[in-house]
């Protein structure tokens, strides 16, 4: 075992004796180190044999030299790839090996060849722990939802009065499934705002002039629209400038048709992004497919952060003022989004289904509802341009009895298929845009069931089956109006 002149252990010549007279040879338990082994020296020669097999590997040869045409491609960094030694290099010390990282830490070289301070390293963890924070705040948004802060409520709702109407919500028009609103004809005609507070028109102009927001509630007590207003954040101006910007180059650059251009809701071009149902669709599908003639001017378009700011501005919004109903449209959401369909999302963090783009250049609407929404839903309207809000763009809520001053920049919530509204006329040489966000009513009852279309889903039922489901269609509206929130209640929450 050990040769002549090697390094032996100690002898213990004492052998031992169990109680029992068992008798055990000679055992060392702990054997003392080899004062002339070298780990180091060991180590380097596992190294140079490792090196002699990596030359013999990548050495050039017919197979693996590449042709001579190509480009050749940047060298890989150090964190890249394994260093290959050259083939007259000698490995004397673990500090010059190429396969062992220096002891001192690795310096980050900038373009210019100078070296980043450690301040500097350290910034841009922090920016990358931040971009990283805001990403899973992102991604947990998508399917958990907003977390809305006791100082937001405190802020927006304590401070806020609610605008009394008396409008009874129970008696608004819906359809007898509860799933949309019922059609509705009005005159297409633009009201302008001396014609509809003057005599005889019943209308209570609402002054917003600043960024609280102004709930307007039911007989009951419930917060059935919302002015949201806008973040007091002095970028948000600037933000909604540059989106009026796009909306218009959009409008010049785009190709679009006579139904885009005018149809019921008014004489402005419009176009969209997100998925819907009903309408004449089967199964929900994309607004904007890819093979739709505008689709690479919108999805280029809606990359700019501005839109992904404003989504989640809205849904934000949308969870402060009526959580309960927030958490519906985020189940249906989640649950459309797991299907097979692979729909489009325009935005993480938005809680709407669909965005329609109202490219104007004079976004004015007519007398109108968008009877096939949730009826109990709300959707979100956000005014752009420039114009003057005291003069016209008022959105006027016909039902409820007011006229709405909605300045540029400015949101508002409305469950739009239940109540009639329209804008007021602006000025010649004023220009106004608007987005309006929404989930069709048609995507609710697709999820409900079972994910399949209505037709599909009846076939075969029973005659006692069908009179169940009946039985829940005409609860269904009375459910969704306990989904919004009462001010007192939302105030009890701060």
């Amino acid at each position: 075992m050990f040769a002549p002149g090697d390094w032996m252990p100690p002898a213990v010549e004492n052998t031992r004796t169990t109680r029992s007279g068992a008798i055990f040879s000679a055992w060392q338990p702990v054997l003392p180190a080899n004062p002339q082994f070298s780990f180091e020296s060991q180590l380097l020669e596992s190294i140079r044999e490792e090196s002699r097999q990596l030359l013999d590997i990548f050495s050039l040869s017919p197979l693996s030299t590449p042709p001579t045409s190509r480009s050749s491609s940047p060298s890989p960094t150090h964190s890249q790839a394994v260093p290959v030694p050259s083939p007259g290099h000698v490995i004397t010390s673990l500090s010059t090996s190429p396969f062992i990282d220096p002891p001192h830490p690795k310096q980050t070289t900038l373009p210019d060849g100078k070296r980043k301070s450690p301040s500097k390293k350290r910034k841009d963890k922090q920016k990358g722990r931040e971009r990283r924070k805001r990403q899973r705040v992102d991604e947990a948004q998508t399917t958990v939802g907003a977390t809305i802060r006791s100082t937001a409520r405190a802020k927006y709702i304590a401070q806020s009065t609610p605008i009394e109407t008396s409008v009874q919500s129970e008696k608004l028009e819906v359809s007898s499934t509860g799933y949309v609103g019922l059609k509705h004809h009005a005159p297409r005609r633009i009201f302008f705002f001396q014609e509809i507070t003057g005599p005889g028109m019943n209308l209570r102009l609402i002054k917003c002039r600043d960024h609280r927001p102004r709930p307007f509630v039911d007989h009951s007590g419930r917060v059935i629209a919302l002015w949201a207003g806008f973040p007091s954040d002095s970028s948000w101006n600037k933000d909604m400038a540059r989106m009026a910007t796009l909306l218009d180059d959009l409008r010049r650059r785009g190709t679009f048709s006579n139904k885009q251009k005018n149809h019921s809701r008014g004489t402005y071009t419009l176009t969209g992004v997100g998925y819907a149902h009903g309408g004449g669709r089967t199964v929900p599908s994309d607004i904007n497919p890819p093979w739709g003639v505008n689709y690479q001017l919108v999805t280029e378009m809606v990359k700019d952060p501005v839109f992904e700011r404003l989504a989640k501005f809205l849904s934000n919004v949308f969870a402060c003022w009526a959580p309960r109903l927030y958490q519906y449209y985020l189940d249906n959401m989640n649950s459309v989004c797991d299907s097979p369909l692979e729909l489009q999302r325009a935005w993480l963090g938005c809680v709407f289904a669909a965005t329609i783009f109202n490219l104007g250049p004079q976004t004015v609407t007519y007398q109108h509802k968008d009877h096939g929404n949730l009826p109990f839903g709300w959707c979100a309207v956000t005014a752009l341009g420039s114009y003057d809000f005291t003069r016209g763009g008022h959105i006027i809520l016909w039902d409820l009895g007011l006229v709405v001053e909605f300045p540029p920049s400015s949101s508002m919530f409305l469950p739009s298929a239940t109540l009639e509204h329209s804008n007021t006329g602006i000025q010649p040489d004023e220009t106004r845009y608007s987005i309006t966000q929404y989930t069709a009513g048609a995507l609710f009852r697709w999820v409900e069931h079972g994910m399949q279309g209505n037709r599909e889903f009846l076939q075969g039922l029973s005659e006692e089956e069908l009179l169940k489901i009946a039985s829940e269609d005409a609860k269904r509206y009375e459910f969704g109006l306990s989904l919004f929130s009462k001010h007192s209640e939302l105030k009890s929450l701060i």
